[in-house]
């Protein structure tokens, strides 16, 4: 027996220099993968920041260039950098300093192969605001070990200008042919604050009432500090399409795809909205969802509809929630939206930083669903680019037509 009890502590001697060698390897490979993504996200943001479109092909050096699919991937960071440098060079904005921090979730090393789960907190000074901007963006890469060196292959994320803009976006033609979805007349759109109460208000209109039980309820200060009240309540900050923190139990939350699910919501409690079930006013038959997510149309739920059933009630004087598409953001206020191809976001705050009387683009603040978002600035979530460049639109909510009838 103490033959026995020699001969395991023998060999547990002899085993331990190895067990702490593996150990000492896989943790000098994880510091190198991590120093590798630390590299690579500081690169792109550094360069952005300088506005050197040079030092973006130091990029390609974080990848494994023989992989066709990995250059699609490291091409994709490239342009989208250098469009978001050319944004910038044209209307001024600057970055005036970045910290990007990794919180590593996991780490698995199988033999020249890693995966890793991260989340990215990116804290930016832009020029054009007077706070940091912080922004989490969560994080999957996949990389390989070429010669002792740890190079991406693979990185699957979602921010917003990815949402819009992903993997094999041509940069160079965005913004040169932007079209609206109703080829909306800049004229038919209020052009000061007054002409907007105008329309909320539908002062010196009759025609409205021409036939009996008509109604209008403009969408008033008050409506609108409701429909913010709901949209800060029924989100967060998480950047992911987690639905912890909602959805209102009334209604069904439609994964990836819940955003103008959102936006709906939002309107139709900001104007009195308050059971799904009994499609609670001003729910119609054209507009109207709950929670086993019926529906009769996509009014509700779809961007591109919503968008459509809103202008064109404007201009028809129709039945239903009445707004208007502007390529300008200087009449969005609080309780609006904004509308990019495939994307909704509510406005949850202004502020008129310069006091010219007249929202502009940096001032806006927005709340929204997949991806999470909660009262983040509007311009910093796309990196600073412009609005043109984005097919973005700026929706005003005027109110909403009903008849005492239906």
């Amino acid at each position: 027996m103490k033959k026995s009890i020699l001969f395991l502590s023998v060999l547990g001697l002899a085993l331990s220099p190895v067990t702490s060698l593996a150990s000492s390897n896989k943790q000098s490979d994880e510091n190198k993968i991590t120093s590798q993504l630390q590299s690579y996200f500081d690169t792109e943001l550094s360069s952005i920041e300088n506005k050197d479109k040079d030092s973006l092909q130091d990029l390609r050096n974080m990848f494994d260039n023989d992989n066709k699919e990995v250059q699609e991937i490291v091409d994709y960071e490239i342009e989208r950098a250098k469009f978001l440098i050319d944004s910038h060079n044209e209307d001024g904005t600057k970055i005036n300093g970045f910290k990007n921090k990794i919180d590593i979730k996991n780490i698995e090393v199988k033999g020249d192969t890693a995966n890793v789960t991260l989340s990215l907190t990116q804290n930016i000074e832009y020029s054009f605001l007077k706070d940091t901007f912080e922004n989490e963006i969560d994080h999957k890469v996949e990389l390989i070990n070429q010669n002792g060196e740890w190079l991406i292959v693979k990185d699957e994320y979602m921010d917003n200008l990815k949402e819009l803009f992903d993997v094999g976006t041509d940069f160079k033609r965005l913004g040169k042919e932007t079209v609206s979805l109703e080829q909306t007349k800049e004229e038919n759109i209020p052009q000061t604050w007054a002409e907007k109460r105008a329309k909320i208000e539908r002062t010196g209109e009759v025609s409205m009432f021409k036939i009996p039980g008509d109604r209008w309820d403009g969408y008033s200060a008050s409506d609108r500090e409701d429909a913010v009240y709901y949209a800060k309540k029924y989100t967060d900050s998480s950047n992911t399409t987690s639905t912890s923190n909602y959805n209102n139990s009334q209604f069904k939350a439609y994964g990836d795809t819940d955003c103008q699910n959102f936006v709906s919501q939002a309107i139709w409690y900001g104007l009195g909205g308050r059971d799904s079930s009994t499609k609670d006013y001003p729910m119609r038959s054209d507009w109207w969802a709950n929670k086993k997510g019926e529906t009769s149309t996509w009014n509700w739920t779809g961007t591109k509809y919503f968008y459509k059933f809103i202008t064109r009630n404007d201009s028809n004087d129709d039945y239903g929630i009445q707004g208007g598409a502007s390529s300008s953001p200087k009449l969005i206020e609080a309780g609006d939206f904004i509308y990019v191809p495939g994307h909704v976001m509510f406005v949850t705050r202004v502020d008129d930083d310069n006091n010219n009387d007249k929202t502009d683009y940096e001032e806006i603040y927005i709340s929204a669903h997949t991806n999470n978002q909660k009262n983040k600035n509007l311009k910093a979530l796309y990196g600073g680019a412009s609005p043109s460049k984005l097919d973005m639109e700026f929706m005003l909510i005027y109110g909403n037509k009903w008849n005492e009838e239906e």
